[in-house]
């Protein structure tokens, strides 16, 4: 079911941006909106155990078709479900602070694999499944689409008349809850030392600051990217892919399928990228280019309280290690 889903939202993700598309989306009657929710920010992901990778393709494909439908709807809209826009914000934020902690979590762990898969290595063994650098996966997908998702109701959307002003809406609230997260900073540095106590307050600013730009997407499975091919930047969606230590342990070649570059480099051994109708093998890292939904600065509403607060945190966090 999640494969014939994801096949389903693929096609709508295509169409949702074209003329009226967003707007028979959001058609209260045709509860697209409710549906595409539900999809999106699903309760399992709490708990990531027994979800297929179709699973979280249904979730970034939810999320990406939620771009262009979400800022036309209202936030105080019975469709959003109980609690309306900031519910929903909360639900996002939860998710976009997992996502950086996995990427933290992970980064740490694949260190620590690579140093035991060059022992294994040494020793003629080839390295096991567990060494895989799973950062890279579609797992990871979840949490920076939701993030791509907040920014684009930071954003309050790229429209006029009427739904500008539903979008405008969007802007107020996600800056206030945005503000709200981070009036932490203003604390003293001994409460960060209070984790337990102060988790969720934690977590909240943590999600804040990656929304901000505190942290950077990695490249994974269901990123949008620009590839260089034949001389031409063009854009595309990472389908799959491969590590050299996964190339390595199951033995694929780099040289099957259509490619593009030249010899692989760093941990990635190769990408295959969708570009239009066709699916390219692209072998140089160097040659992609992340299409990150840009931090829409230009949109706060008080820039100048943002910078305070940041400033005030890290000069106290300076104080009292000098002390």
């Amino acid at each position: 079911l999640d494969i014939q889903m994801a096949q389903l939202l693929w096609v709508v993700a295509r169409i949702a941006r074209r003329d009226g598309m967003a707007e028979l989306l959001r058609d209260r009657e045709a509860r697209w909106v409710d549906t595409l929710l539900r999809l999106a920010l699903p309760p399992a992901l709490s708990g990531r155990e027994g979800l297929t990778g179709a699973s979280f393709a249904v979730v970034l494909l939810a999320c990406r078709v939620l771009m262009s439908v979400l800022p036309r709807v209202a936030p105080t809209s019975s469709r959003l479900g109980p609690g309306g826009g900031p519910e929903l914000l909360r639900r996002i934020m939860n998710s976009v602070a997992h996502a950086s902690m996995m990427h933290e979590a992970e980064i740490v762990r694949n260190g620590e694999e690579a140093e035991d898969a060059d022992e294994e290595e040494e020793r003629g063994d080839l390295p096991t499944e567990s060494a895989f650098e799973r950062k890279y996966s579609i797992v990871s997908s979840p949490g920076w689409e939701q993030l791509s998702l907040f920014r684009t109701m930071l954003s309050g959307g790229d429209f006029t008349g009427l739904v500008g002003k539903t979008g405008d809406a969007w802007r107020e609230l996600c800056n206030e809850y945005l503000l709200d997260c981070l009036q932490l900073l203003g604390g003293p540095p001994s409460f960060f030392g209070e984790l337990e106590d102060n988790f969720l307050d934690i977590w909240r600013l943590l999600s804040a600051l990656c929304l901000l730009g505190g942290e950077e997407e990695p490249l994974r499975e269901g990123s949008s990217v620009t590839v260089q091919l034949n001389g031409a930047e063009q854009q595309g969606i990472v389908v799959k892919l491969v590590t050299r230590l996964e190339a390595k342990v199951k033995q694929l070649k780099e040289e099957d399928g259509k490619g593009a570059g030249g010899p692989s480099s760093g941990d990635i051994a190769f990408c295959d990228v969708l570009v239009d109708e066709t699916v390219t093998r692209v072998r140089r890292a160097d040659r992609i280019r992340i299409c990150e939904a840009p931090v829409p600065y230009h949109r706060l509403t008080d820039p100048e309280r943002v910078m305070s607060l940041l400033l005030r945190f890290i000069t106290n966090t300076s104080t009292s290690t000098s002390t």
